[in-house]
């Protein structure tokens, strides 16, 4: 059966009624289907997109799982929760230093004595050894992000007792120094939930997740915290105010615009260099 919407890969090693789910809970989370609402028939979502009646059935049926939707034989299935999307975001679940009120931390798992991980590499010099936090942060009792934390021992050692449970950890590195951080970097791009990374979080396999790298290096250049992140998408925001895109020299990009551009040319494999920022 050919598809009619192209956000349906019968290839993509994704099954077909796994991704019509996600497209599905997409229009609830952006309001298109508001509580109340009438979704369209299993005819008329198997006309839509171009799959098969099971596929419209089991798409639904998940969405009736997680609490969206309710399905009543002899009655049109509505949407009865927007749930997680019914929310303000706040900047206190990404930014490192912001911690909501709520603020708790499940740890999963802690090693002593690990490498510095392999992202981390290059950005400054490695420690002697690293403490490996694995932990889920949550807002309440609703997880909101599933971290790998390395945290240099010599600064470790000095977190009050147990407090990685009640503080973040980059609140509890930057307060164990005693001098400002030299550099402080972060990589945030988007993904979709893994199996693991959906039951730590709560939520759906594949649903958009922000994975976010960090690595802060103290005044002598030492790497004293990497961490991979990765955050649930309905929770996760960043606001920023792009000062240099508001003040920056109009005459000057003016004139630029006006150059002629050099030809292009590729560097070398040697003289290539990639951002991590």
């Amino acid at each position: 059966m050919s598809t009619n919407s192209p956000l349906l890969l019968p290839s993509s090693g994704t099954t077909l009624y796994s991704q019509l789910a996600s497209v599905l809970r997409g229009r609830v989370a952006r309001g298109e289907w508001p509580v109340g609402h009438e979704i369209p028939t299993l005819d008329e979502l198997t006309a839509q997109y171009g799959v098969a009646r099971v596929s419209a059935r089991q798409a639904v049926q998940m969405l009736v799982n997680e609490g969206l939707l309710s399905a009543h034989r002899g009655r049109r299935t509505i949407v009865i929760n927007a749930g997680m999307y019914e929310r303000t975001l706040s900047t206190g679940v990404a930014a490192p230093l912001e911690q909501l009120p709520g603020f708790n931390s499940k740890i999963l798992d802690k090693a002593k004595d690990v490498a510095l991980p392999a992202f981390a590499a290059g950005l400054g010099k490695a420690d002697k050894g690293y403490v490996r936090v694995h932990k889920v942060d949550c807002d309440g009792p609703e997880p909101y992000a599933v971290s790998h934390i390395f945290i240099a021992k010599s600064v470790y050692q000095n977190f009050p007792r147990q407090a990685e449970q009640r503080v973040k950890l980059s609140r509890l590195v930057r307060g164990a120094l005693s001098a400002p951080l030299m550099s402080a970097r972060e990589r945030i791009m988007v993904g979709a939930a893994s199996h693991e990374e959906s039951v730590a979080l709560e939520c759906p396999i594949s649903a958009p997740v922000a994975v976010v790298q960090r690595v802060y290096t103290d005044a002598d250049g030492r790497v004293v915290y990497a961490g991979w992140s990765v955050y649930r998408g309905d929770r996760f925001l960043v606001d920023r105010e792009l000062f240099e895109l508001a003040h920056r020299d109009t005459s000057r990009v003016a004139q630029q615009g006006e150059e002629k551009p050099a030809p292009s040319r590729s560097p070398s494999p040697r003289a290539r260099k990639v951002s991590t920022t």
